[in-house]
């Protein structure tokens, strides 16, 4: 009853935001038409309805295809009307607003500023910008709580959007990267910046298509481009001080602290960021396991990486972690040739999870379900660094050298159970392991680039070499009883020490030539070589117990080395027009690879070649809109893992032996998208379709014997589609305090599988949808609710009667209540609900969190109050589907804790 109440409540809290908005009485709307001397429409123009006395931003918007534009204020009384466009004066009058509609006529913009009725303008005071394709925010125009981030200050900018993980999107696309003062603020993440600048330093913000390293140099655009911010400093707050520190504590000793130090001057930026804390915030995530790990480019090259040697606690946000992470960001420039960025960030998580799963075979008709305790312990130190220098306005480089340390020590202990239809046990087992890891990665790049007196003439060189050292012993045991008969059972204990060191580096050169071939036309040959050498050694051990030793099992012992060498040639042909470009090219690509058991001196050489045609479109429909269409083709070579012909019983029901008869796969892939942001109504369109078709695609193929336990290896086997489309749409509604988002992805994965020797076609369909409401002004109430559902279907052509679907829904509302201008109010309610299906019931889940803020001292002191889990769900569920099994996992989390805490501000500045 209680959840219900919360829910329905927030969702009644926003149906009343809307309302009063919608019914108030003294709400205007102001209408009118720019044109320019020549009675042209100033299509694009900013228009902005501010307040006098401080220049706080009431009401914005564009001016439309014919010039008219429709702004409107909240409450009657007299503001200021301002209007401007880039290479014209600014037009400001003082509007008395006493009626719901107020007619301003025709405004004509001159090439020098209109001040009428005594209105002095500055440039300070112009809300928002737009110059061509960057849009420009004085931050002094929108209003923020004490203690705000710029975070906080985002969520007021018109066209800029921060969702529930603090995921920013600007102009309906996401932000990749976040400079402070044009310098990037810890490249990796720009959550990192967004969350701890507080956003009362900020002068401005300025959201723009930051461009590819290639187009910025060249001039050329290679249609490569990311959504970025820039936060300009206010003067005198860039150079000092600034930060804030925090602690909090609460009952079981749950408890949380963190410092935020700035330290600018007119060459250098220095931040360190510090954070502990056992209430699960995350340190780090999976991202960075797999940058220093070496998963992120086994998947990016198309091979095969162990999901399973990913610690739990970062998979899902479950068990009951104590974390702590610390970084250094430094920045210095030299001089205005010389720059050098670096930071450094260490994390540290300690994870106890409990784990209950439950794996369907949707064929073979057989459950697998496990209770495991998992803990594990993690640290990090990533380190990175980069010098530019300019030896003139024609030639640069620029050296990047990154280092990453990683160890942990993880435990599992766990019993499983097969069973077939009739609950009849079929085997068990009981697994005690240990693993330790550690892992040096090493990557260091220059880049030299060179332009040359033609226009459109330039080379840039790359070099590029990485080195890694991974290490990682296990002690294995496990206990296995198969029950092939009523009166028979067979028990295998395995007592195993499994020590696997893996050593590979990388290297990488290639040269880019671009000639002018006419105008705007370009040809741009480029050549590139690049390989690895990768040594693994497995030594495997039984452990004798009349010798009380380890022995050596020759079997699953292994030493293997690969190399990999690839060639590649292409030329490409680039027209840029005013209104499109285009781009078709074709590479010729040769690899080389050499594997070789050490052991028994066995080589298995092969040799892989293709013509790798690709094409580019984009054409822009207008200032607002353009469609991409790209057509590209790749060669995928089997990882190492795939092709080591080893047995790994690491998991001792779920075997894995590579397969040196693998053949590349042969990729096409084809993709349509399409962006369309009104800047005048605020509204975005985005919608794109993907399709990739494999030749020769490498699948696992399972065997599963009469004691239930599965031997996969991978096998090259027919072709594969994969087709997939998304969209994302959101408006605000014209004459209401309201705006509206829809999202929605479809997957549909068409490939065969390989069960006992048995071939099937597959079809699996993933299909999401998220609706969201929220209210469009937030200065007393900020304020949504939503919907999302997520569906899976899984289909068999030969084995249509295990067809399987289920279904997963998502309610969510999220209340933030500005109580005055010290006291600030949230909560945030989650109701998860999981079909029955094959899972057997339906499971629901409610999650509550609230807090309240207090700020003393001129807002230099702030107290809070905050309790999450309030309804002590102790679940966190997930559902995946994977060939012919299906699989659920439930895993504690952390429960209801209230705590007490406190802020405080640093300033120090003019120093």
């Amino acid at each position: 009853m209680v959840k219900k109440f919360v829910f329905w409540g927030i969702i009644a809290v926003l149906l009343s935001a809307f309302a009063i908005n919608a019914n108030a009485q003294n709400k205007s709307e102001i209408i009118g038409t720019v044109l320019d001397s020549l009675n042209t429409p100033m299509q694009g123009a900013t228009v902005m309805l501010m307040h006098p006395a401080d220049d706080k931003l009431e009401s914005f918007g564009l001016v439309g295809a014919k010039g008219q534009f429709r702004v409107t204020s909240e409450s009657y009384g007299t503001f200021k009307l301002q209007i401007t466009f880039v290479g014209y004066g600014t037009f400001a009058r003082e509007v008395v607003v006493n009626n719901p509609n107020v007619d301003m006529g025709e405004i004509v913009l001159r090439t020098d500023a209109v001040l009428l009725e005594g209105v002095t303008v500055t440039d300070s005071f112009i809300p928002i910008k737009i110059k061509k394709d960057t849009v420009e925010y004085n931050a002094n125009a929108f209003k923020t709580k004490p203690n705000a981030t710029v975070e906080d200050l985002l969520k007021k900018l018109p066209g800029v959007e921060v969702d529930k993980e603090g995921n920013v999107t600007a102009q309906g696309e996401e932000v990749k990267k976040v400079l402070v003062d044009g310098k990037q603020f810890f490249e990796d993440d720009p959550k990192v910046a967004t969350k701890n600048i507080p956003a009362d330093v900020v002068d401005k913000v300025q959201v723009f298509d930051k461009k590819s390293d290639f187009s910025e140099f060249s001039g050329i655009d290679d249609g490569k481009q990311e959504k970025a911010i820039n936060l300009e400093i206010k003067d005198g707050m860039n150079k000092g001080v600034f930060g804030n520190v925090k602690a909090g504590y609460g009952y079981e000793d749950f408890y949380e602290a963190g410092a935020n130090l700035n330290r600018f001057t007119d060459k250098m930026q220095m931040t360190v960021l510090a954070n502990t804390n056992n209430i699960n915030e995350r340190a780090f995530s999976i991202r960075d396991y797999l940058n220093f790990s070496g998963g992120l480019e086994d998947l990016m090259s198309g091979g095969n990486f162990d999901f399973s040697a990913v610690p739990r606690n970062l998979r899902e946000n479950s068990g009951i972690t104590d974390a702590v992470s610390a970084g250094l960001n430094f920045n210095f420039d030299f001089n205005e040739k010389t720059k050098f960025r670096s930071n450094y960030f260490f994390n540290k998580s300690d994870n106890i999870t409990n784990i209950n799963s439950s794996i369907q075979n949707n064929i073979l008709g057989f459950n697998t379900d496990s209770d495991s305790d998992e803990s594990s312990d993690f640290n990090n130190h990533r380190f990175r660094t980069k010098l530019t220098h300019q030896f003139d306005a024609n030639q640069d480089i620029k050296i990047d050298l990154n280092l990453a340390l990683t160890d942990s020590d993880s435990n599992e202990d766990s019993n499983s159970k097969t069973v077939v239809p009739v609950d009849i046990l079929k085997n068990s087992s009981i697994t005690d392991n240990r693993t330790l890891s550690d892992i040096l990665n090493w990557t260091g790049q220059l880049s030299y680039r060179k332009k040359f007196k033609k226009k459109g003439r330039f080379l840039t060189t790359d070099l590029g070499y990485n080195d890694t050292n991974n290490s990682e012993l296990r002690y294995l045991q496990n206990t296995l009883e198969s029950y092939p008969s009523i009166d028979l059972t067979n028990i295998e204990i395995q007592d195993q020490l499994q020590d696997k060191n893996t050593y590979q580096d990388n290297y990488a050169v290639s040269v880019n030539y671009v000639e002018p071939v006419g105008e705007a036309k370009y040809l741009n040959f480029k050549v590139s070589r690049a390989g690895y050498t990768n040594e693994r050694n497995k030594e495997f051990s039984d452990f004798n117990a009349s010798d009380d030793i380890y022995v050596k099992d020759e079997i699953l012992s292994n030493q293997f080395k690969s190399d990999y060498g690839q060639n590649t040639g292409g030329l490409a042909f680039k027209d840029i027009r005013k209104k499109f470009s285009y781009t078709v090219g074709l590479d010729y690509q040769y690899i080389d690879l050499k594997n070789k058991d050490l052991d028994t001196n066995e080589s298995i050489d092969k040799t892989y070649n293709g013509l790798l045609p690709n094409a580019d479109f984009k054409y822009e429909l207008n200032k607002s809109a353009s469609i991409e269409l790209k057509y590209n083709t790749e060669l995928s070579i089997p990882s190492i893992d795939r092709l080591q012909p080893v047995l790994d019983n690491s998991n001792r029901q779920n075997i894995y032996i590579g397969n040196p008869d693998l053949d590349r796969e042969y990729l096409h892939q084809f993709r349509v998208n399409f962006r369309n942001f009104n800047q005048f109504y605020l509204r975005s369109l985005f919608f794109g379709i993907t399709s990739q078709f494999k030749e020769d695609n490498i699948i696992e193929s399972r065997v599963t014997d009469e004691k239930f336990t599965t031997t996969t290896t991978p096998v090259n086997l027919g072709n594969a589609w994969t087709n997939s489309a998304y969209y994302n749409f959101k408006t605000p509604f014209q004459n209401a305090n309201l705006q509206i988002s829809l999202r929605g992805n479809l997957s549909v994965n068409n490939s065969d599988l390989s069960v006992n020797s048995e071939i099937d076609q597959s079809t699996f369909t993933v299909y999401s949808q998220t609706i969201q409401l929220e209210n469009k002004k937030k200065e007393l109430i900020d304020v949504l609710a939503g919907f999302k559902m997520n569906s899976n279907f899984n289909n068999y052509k030969e084995n249509s009667d295990q067809n399987q679907s289920y279904f997963t829904y998502n309610y969510y509302s999220d209340l933030v209540w500005y109580l005055s201008d010290t006291w600030t109010w949230d909560v945030s309610y989650e109701h998860q609900r999981y079909s029955a299906e094959q899972f057997g019931e339906e499971t629901q889940i409610n999650f509550l969190n609230s807090s309240i803020t207090k700020t003393f001292l001129d807002n230099q002191i702030s107290v809070y109050v905050k309790g999450m889990n309030l309804l002590d769900e102790s679940l966190n569920i997930s559902r995946t589907s994977f060939a012919n099994t299906n699989s659920e996992t439930i895993r504690n989390r952390i429960g209801r804790y209230v705590m007490l805490g406190a802020r405080y501000k640093i300033r120090s500045f003019g120093k």
